[in-house]
Order: structure tokens, then C-alpha cells, then sequence
């Protein structure tokens, strides 16, 4: 009969031995080879950084999903529910916060200025229900569209009004500034664009470097990203905007 914990070790002692030799190319590979020694019915490992693919065993993460669109029937919103089918296809337990829907506001007001510098920098109810789940996360998901360049307000505010300090970033003993959630593991974009790809990339798109790169300061180098772009939307056909919806969820389910 198999030994299932030798297996376990020996694989651990394995991957340990290969990453000190191989290329950070091999080493991946190498540690997915690993996973498929594992008996199927064994506890999957969870290696950080552990890319899904064919026949390799991952963990399921606990998902939030961030919709920001003010109509239901909008292809922004036909496009989450894309999304959560595919991650919960993919065995992710998903959070969705429909910003519009949840009714919340984006505008900060004088009470939560103030509070932003003390000890509790959250004082609206809304907010706080973001923030748990937030801290809960493994993966966040942004699905919304480019309008002017960048975020719509709404999600600006979301981000202003929940990334606060004791919430994205701590600080330490020497009083410098610490990601405070650590405990996100990967960051996902799914946004529309009115405009094709050179233009796009002409102007910076806002959108995606707040998310990928400001946001990912909080969340630790080793999270992961993934940007799902759908270019030139005004002038798209309906063929075009079902295959990507049908792309986001495949995606999303292979995470």
C-alpha cells in the first residue's frame, strides 16, 4: 500500500533539492511533477506561487469579487457573472461586492477624514462589511469598466474608503510602512476599454497600475496578477463580446 506522508515528505525533500539547482523556470515545473506523486485522495499541498495546470493539485481560495457598474444588464455585468461562474467552477468560495447594488458611497465624508489618522480610521457600516471581507481574501477580482482613463469613482472611493491604514498596510516597531494583507495571494483585473490597446497604452492605463501594482505594495511581492482586457469596446461586435465572456470564465476556472 502507498505510504501517503513519506510520499509527502519525499516530495517536499525533492522540490527543496531541484529549487537549489534549477532555474526558476524549472523549479516550477519540477514542483507541479511533484504534486502528481501525491495519492489522489491526499490533502492538497498548498505551495505559494503554485501555478494550476493539467493534472497538478491546487487548493481552492476564498474569492471576493468587486463589481462596479450601475446596470444589471450591462455587458459589465454579464461579464462578472462569467467570472463567479468560472471560480466557482474552479472550486473558490466567492464573496461578490456589487458596489451599486449594496448601495455603497464613494465620497468620504468630513467624520471619516478625520478618522482616516486614529485608531479606527472605519465608521460606516458598509465599509466595515468590505474590510472583513477583504481581510478574509485570498483572491480579489475587479471587474469594471475604464471610463476617463481610469477607475469609475465608485470603485476609487471603495479603495479609498477600505484600504486604510491597519487595514492595507501596517506599521512596524521602526515605524515604517508594512503590506497589510499578506493573506492575498493573487489580484485579478477584468475591465472594458472604449478605446484600442496602443491607445490605451499611450496613456498609462490608471486603472490597471493602481490595481497591479499600487494595490499589490499591500498584498506582498509574491501575489500573483492577472489582467483581462477587452479593447475597443464601442466599436465591438456581439460575437467579440461573447467570446470573451466565454474567456474570462475559462479563465477564471483555471486559476
Amino acid at each position: 500500500p502507498l505510504n501517503i506522508a513519506a510520499d509527502r515528505e519525499m516530495s517536499w525533500l525533492l522540490v527543496g533539492f531541484m529549487n537549489s539547482v534549477r532555474s526558476p523556470r524549472a523549479r516550477c515545473i519540477d514542483k507541479r511533477r511533484m504534486m502528481k506523486v501525491t495519492h489522489p485522495g491526499a490533502l492538497a499541498l498548498r505551495i505559494p506561487g503554485l501555478r494550476r495546470c493539467r493534472g497538478s493539485i491546487v487548493t481552492a481560495m476564498r474569492a471576493v469579487v468587486v463589481l462596479t457598474h450601475p446596470s444589471e444588464t450591462s455587458f459589465t455585468s454579464a461579464t462578472c457573472a462569467a467570472a463567479i461562474r468560472g471560480l466557482e467552477r474552479g472550486g473558490h468560495d466567492v464573496t461578490l461586492l456589487d458596489l451599486y447594488s449594496i448601495g455603497f458611497q464613494p465620497a468620504m465624508t468630513n467624520e471619516e477624514h478625520h478618522a482616516y489618522h486614529g485608531d479606527e480610521p472605519v465608521v460606516d457600516p458598509l465599509v466595515a462589511e468590505s474590510v472583513a471581507a477583504v481581510r478574509r481574501a485570498e483572491l480579489l477580482v475587479f471587474v469594471y469598466p475604464t471610463w476617463w482613463s481610469g477607475l469609475p469613482a465608485m470603485l476609487k472611493g471603495w479603495l479609498e474608503k477600505t484600504m486604510v491604514p491597519g487595514v492595507a498596510f501596517v506599521f512596524d516597531d521602526d515605524d515604517k510602512v508594512r503590506p497589510g494583507l499578506q493573506n492575498v495571494r493573487h489580484i485579478v483585473g477584468i475591465t472594458s476599454y472604449g478605446s484600442p490597446r496602443p491607445y490605451v497604452k499611450l496613456i498609462n492605463d490608471n486603472g490597471r497600475r493602481i490595481l497591479l501594482r499600487a494595490l499589490r505594495l499591500n498584498t506582498g511581492w509574491r501575489t500573483r496578477r492577472t489582467w483581462l482586457p477587452f479593447y475597443a469596446s464601442d466599436g465591438s461586435t456581439a460575437h467579440e463580446r461573447e467570446r470573451f465572456i466565454r474567456d474570462v470564465e475559462r479563465r477564471m476556472a483555471t486559476l
